[in-house]
């Protein structure tokens, strides 16, 4: 009898814990069970509960580039019943949103890895309820977006993984919470510079990974830290060697770096030599110049657009600063303030030309050894107000289609001659003396016809009105109405 409980308690297990929904499950010797659902191409979450009472330590939901899930949301209810899992993996799989709290049930969990997926923002609330999280993973989100708060509740991570996720820049204070973090992956990233304080406030560091960025140097302020440090991978950053290096190349930091694959970016005559090869009278700094400006002087109106192009040099390659003639910095390339933007080349762009833009403008090339300054004037033209001008219209004949050659004039119609009307003036006056220009002369001309016309209708009227009253009958010969009936 007891026999055949055993073996029914087996096949329930079978059917309880094997291929539910093709996951797979596998016991380890303390009776922990990890749960692994990876190549399936599922839809979402598959349900926990299916797993049965037996405690589940590690979930895996994974695919590879030619395997993806399709899971867009976690969802807070997904993993309500395993509360002891431990390790969570949930790789691509298309995830863009992850409810906030939808951890909070896994109280013990230590390792969380959402690599590979399209997570498109991150918040504090998304790490909620889970404080003992050790290990974070989010590398290969390209579009996701959070800030430092991210790490409000989880402050006890030890390794943080956020490689592959198009960074540009990290704030100095971002890391500062991470008081335990020894592990910091930041490889395969758009990073162009670190500030000299990013992790000097990490107590705890040991492994750092900045391989893959766009580094060309490295803060000297690095140094102490790095004397404490296990290992430093800088691998395959466009490095300028040149005096702000130098430091790279003394022990003990050789050992600590992977400095036997760094090679050299800039200077020209250094490019593609091995860090470890250059010797240290090499290791030399370019003072910053601005070597000439298109032009020294720019003529503009108000409200035009400006730009000033200019070119520089120096090693390393030196920032832009641009004053204006009031004072007002625009400083740093690829930067905008108000109407004003710095390029990334140091062009200085003025979308719409102030009068405050008037006078010396100031150019600075600077780095980390000195500086280099160039004068460019601004005429800044005020807008000319024109008054209106109001031209008189010009009378053609053409217009008012009527022919003035005398010849074709009626001979009804009396015709006035400029000359008689001179003549009753000064003698031999002319045209041009009276002031009385072509246009003046056709008015006077169509006047004297429209008189003479409203004359002739007038003289009209007159004698239909006397042909009429000679045409009246005689009353005295009229039959009245009444004499009809007789």
């Amino acid at each position: 009898m007891t026999f055949v409980v055993f073996i029914l308690m087996l096949v329930i297990r079978q059917v309880i814990f094997v291929n539910t929904e093709d996951c797979r499950t596998k016991e380890n010797l303390n009776h922990e069970f990890a749960v692994n659902c990876d190549f399936l191409k599922l839809t979402l979450i598959p349900s926990m509960v299916r797993f049965g009472l037996n405690p589940i330590k590690f979930i895996s939901i994974s695919g590879d580039a030619n395997n993806l899930n399709n899971i867009p949301t976690i969802r807070k209810t997904d993993f309500q019943a395993v509360s002891r899992v431990t390790s969570l993996v949930i790789s691509w799989s298309q995830v863009k949103t992850v409810e906030d709290g939808a951890f909070e049930k896994m109280a013990d969990l230590k390792t969380l890895s959402l690599t590979d997926n399209e997570l498109e923002s991150l918040n504090a609330t998304t790490f909620a309820g889970i404080p003992l999280l050790k290990e974070l993973d989010l590398s290969g989100n390209r579009i996701c977006k959070f800030d430092e708060t991210i790490f409000n509740n989880i402050q006890s991570i030890s390794v943080l993984n956020l490689g592959d996720m198009n960074l540009l820049f990290i704030r100095e204070d971002f890391f500062n919470s991470l008081h335990s973090l020894r592990v910091l992956k930041l490889y395969t990233n758009h990073i162009k510079t670190v500030s000299e304080n990013l992790i000097l406030n990490l107590p705890a560091l040991e492994n750092l990974d900045l391989s893959a960025n766009q580094l060309q140097t490295i803060p000297v302020e690095w140094k102490p830290k790095f004397q404490t440090m296990k290992r430093v991978h800088l691998v395959e950053n466009p490095l300028h060697c040149n005096c702000l290096l130098a430091w790279l190349q003394e022990q003990p930091y050789q050992t600590t770096l992977d400095s036997g694959s760094l090679v050299c970016n800039g200077p020209q005559k250094l490019r593609y030599s091995s860090f470890l090869n250059v010797p240290d009278r090499d290791f030399v700094c370019i003072p910053p110049k601005v070597l000439h400006c298109e032009q020294s002087t720019y003529s503009v109106g108000v409200n035009q657009q400006l730009s000033i192009v200019c070119e520089y040099g120096g090693d390393p390659v030196p920032e832009i600063k641009w004053t204006r003639p009031d004072g007002q910095v625009y400083d740093g390339r690829n930067t905008s303030e108000g109407g004003y933007h710095v390029a990334e080349n140091g062009t200085l762009l003025i979308y719409r030309v102030l009068m405050s833009d008037n006078g010396l403008w100031k150019v600075t090339a600077y780095n980390q050894t000195t500086s280099d300054n160039m004068l460019i004037n601004v005429i800044v033209r005020k807008a000319e107000r024109t008054e209106p001008q109001t031209i008189p219209p010009i009378f053609k004949p053409e217009d008012c289609n009527f022919i003035h050659n005398e010849a074709a004039i009626s001979s009804t119609v009396p015709v006035i001659k400029i000359s008689k009307i001179l003549e009753k003036g000064s003698p031999k006056a002319d045209v041009a003396t009276a002031g009385i220009d072509m246009g003046n002369i056709y008015w006077v001309l169509l006047a004297a016809i429209a008189s003479a016309a409203g004359a002739m209708v007038g003289l009209l009227c007159l004698l239909i009105m006397f042909c009429k009253r000679n045409k009246k009958p005689n009353r005295s010969n009229q039959i009245r109405a009444f004499e009809h009936d007789i």
